[in-house]
């Protein structure tokens, strides 16, 4: 369900999107690829990308003894397993293919709307329990239609998929994740216009 804001929530999303542009720029200066919101754009981002992950070595939540160093998306509760599984600088990459992802999602259904979402469930999610997501959401944003999107959830897997043995080649099709979830979001289109009509 959409969560209700409070200014801890507000905070967080306005720095999330504050940071969409300085995301896109870090990832087309250190990779040399441009960015122009295409699958294409994705594709060469995630290949690039996958060179340059690496997990952290011993196991630790850097936010107990460095948190200066901690990109601030990843100071989250509830996001202590991703902070604890990979390095710094890959924390800072994920969060930036993150927002970059998030965009190109927003751009092919520009209905989509960030918003702070909240599992019914406290400690249901494995990737906290209250993340950014792209939702269908009513004009009253009250309803939301579909699933909601989680980029730091889809890069997070794909990045564990990727460099934590066993790899698992076979589920690392990152353009394919992106379409399916273009379709989720399509769909929650056509639930939000079919309610509109009745």
């Amino acid at each position: 369900m959409l969560k209700p804001s409070n200014d801890s929530d507000k905070t967080y999303l306005d720095s999330w999107l504050r940071s969409l542009s300085q995301a896109e720029k870090m990832l087309a200066e250190d990779s040399g690829l441009p960015a122009d919101y295409t699958p294409e754009s994705l594709l060469g981002y995630w290949e690039w990308m996958q060179s340059h992950c690496e997990l952290r070595h011993p196991f630790g939540d850097p936010l107990e003894n460095d948190p200066s160093k901690v990109p601030e998306w990843a100071k989250r509760e509830g996001l202590q397993r991703i902070r604890s599984a990979v390095t710094i600088p890959t924390l800072e990459l994920m969060g930036c293919m993150a927002r970059y992802y998030g965009e190109c999602l927003q751009r092919a259904v520009p209905k989509a709307q960030w918003r702070i979402w909240k599992w019914g469930v406290k400690g249901y999610a494995v990737h906290g329990d209250d993340q950014v997501a792209l939702c269908i959401t009513s004009p009253d944003e009250v309803r939301t239609f579909g699933d909601p999107i989680f980029p730091i959830h889809d890069i997070d897997v794909m990045v564990m998929r990727t460099i934590a043995p066993p790899p698992h080649p076979e589920s690392t099709d990152f353009i394919a994740m992106y379409r399916m979830r273009i379709q989720s979001l399509q769909e929650g289109v056509r639930h939000l216009t079919a309610n509109d009509r009745t």
